[in-house]
This record gives C-alpha cells, structure tokens and sequence, in this order.
C-alpha cells in the first residue's frame, strides 16, 4: 500500500490536525513496514491510542505479531518520539542460561534504537535525540524542542530510517533470537537511567 499526498487528504477532510498526523503516521508505518509481513510472516495489528486524556502521555502505536518476537512501531505524542520496542514472546525461557552465565536480568521487551546503538559499537545512533536524566534541564529543553520539529517537518523520513535499520539489525531477533536482550537492557539502562 503507497501513502499518497491524495489518499491522506481524502481520508482527513474533517478531521483536525493531529488525527491527520495519526493518519498519516498509521499510513508511513504501513508503507514502510511492509517487509515485516513479506518477510517474517507477522500480521499487522489496529492502530492503537493510549493516553490521550493527558496529552503529555498520548501515544499511538501499531504492533506487528505472530512471531516469536512482538514489533511495535510508537509515536509518543506528548514526548515527541517515534521508535520500536521488540517483545520476546517466549521470555523469560529464552534468556535464561545466557542471563546467568553473564550475571545479566532477562528482559521481556528492549527498545531497539539503544540495541542497534549497542550492536553498533556507537555508530548507529537514535535518529531523534535522546533525553536522559543525565542531562540538564536546558539540554532536555533543548533535545524537546528538536524532536518535535524533526517529527512534524520529516515524519515519513523517521519511519522509513527506523524500517531499514530494524531490516538490517533486527532480523535475526525477530526470528527470535532474543539471547541479547538482557545485553541491551543493561546498556540502555546504564546509558538513560
């Protein structure tokens, strides 16, 4: 399925500004997470709203399934953020013996920028600047106000980033390795909290 200028307009005629985002972002993930269901099998779950009787924390999602590994594609709203979680469905029995050979907490869902960052040895990093306890309060400012004007001004370009590094870095999770997880649970912990 494309995602043409023509179809988002027609199907947006009477909604506000921010269903025409969701619409749009529902239509970009679909575009661009096809391969997820050519390739791996899974089958795409309904768009899902969370939160959104507090703006700050309004979310929208959409989780590809069926697999030994859940993906899920999310739009924090409130937070100016789009990224990907991967969800081991047989934990924590797929994690165990390398969890305790390496002293590590298995971990049921990783987030998959901070995986890549880690697979990557730093190279790859997250497409929206991060925030972290780790920075001031005027960095966070600052990393906010960029996040949410690289998501309005390059939505689309987000997406299909995201798509081809999940592509390139992911399969082999989502066919279910998952025997990393509790590696890049770590990291992404040390790192942001």
């Amino acid at each position: 399925m494309g995602c043409s200028h023509t179809t988002i307009i027609m199907k947006t005629e009477s909604t506000n500004e921010l269903e025409k985002r969701i619409i749009e972002f529902e239509c970009f993930v679909t575009q661009h997470f096809e391969f997820l269901v050519n390739d791996f099998g899974l089958i795409k779950g309904q768009l899902r709203k969370q939160d959104f009787d507090d703006k700050r924390e309004a979310m929208v999602s959409i989780r590809y399934k069926g697999g030994p590994v859940d993906v899920e594609i999310g739009w924090g709203i409130g937070f100016a953020s789009i990224g990907i979680t991967l969800r081991d469905n047989n934990y924590p029995e797929s994690q165990q013996v390398i969890a305790k050979i390496k002293n590590l907490k298995p971990a049921k869902v990783i987030y998959f920028e901070s995986a890549v960052e880690y697979l990557s040895e730093g190279k790859e990093v997250s497409l929206i600047p991060e925030i972290s306890r780790n920075i001031s309060f005027s960095e966070m400012k600052n990393n906010a106000d960029k996040r949410e004007k690289l998501i309005n001004q390059s939505m689309e370009e987000i997406v299909k980033k995201l798509a081809e590094k999940l592509n390139k870095y992911g399969a082999e999770i989502i066919k279910g390795d998952t025997s990393r997880f509790p590696e890049f649970e770590k990291y992404y912990a040390e790192k942001y909290y």
